[in-house]
């Protein structure tokens, strides 16, 4: 049975409750097999049965860089939250860490220390 089917627009993976004209705006890892657009969630739906719930996300973007090809598919990581903590993290923690600047391995345009790790959110209401 479906549950939730809903679009998220395209372009808005610049940092949780920002926008393109935002005045902080975070980019992606200096690598090149981060595509622009793996963080970038286009589409969400939850399915369910009597036993299990069914989640799909789809993204604007996704490679695959090879690093360790016996764990398959590796780059991009999503996490689904039910409800947001009291300081914006969502729990997320420092798995892939957003700073100041773009470096090899993380994220650039962070402003502040209390600033999320998400690039992308898509908040479903009413349920």
């Amino acid at each position: 049975m479906l549950l939730v089917d809903i679009d998220d627009p395209a372009g808005d993976d610049v940092g949780a409750g920002a926008s393109q004209d935002a005045p902080f705006h975070y980019t992606y890892p200096a690598i090149p097999a981060v595509l622009p657009g793996s963080f970038d969630i286009t589409h969400f739906t939850v399915k369910y049965d009597s036993t299990n719930a069914y989640f799909t996300l789809r993204f604007r973007a996704l490679s695959n860089p090879g690093w360790h090809p016996e764990y398959g598919f590796q780059l991009t990581f999503a996490l689904l939250v039910r409800r947001q903590d009291d300081h914006g993290g969502a729990g997320v923690g420092e798995f892939r860490t957003v700073s100041r600047e773009a470096g090899e391995w993380n994220g650039g345009g962070r402003k502040s220390e209390r600033d999320s790790n998400v690039y992308d959110q898509l908040v479903v209401s009413g349920m």
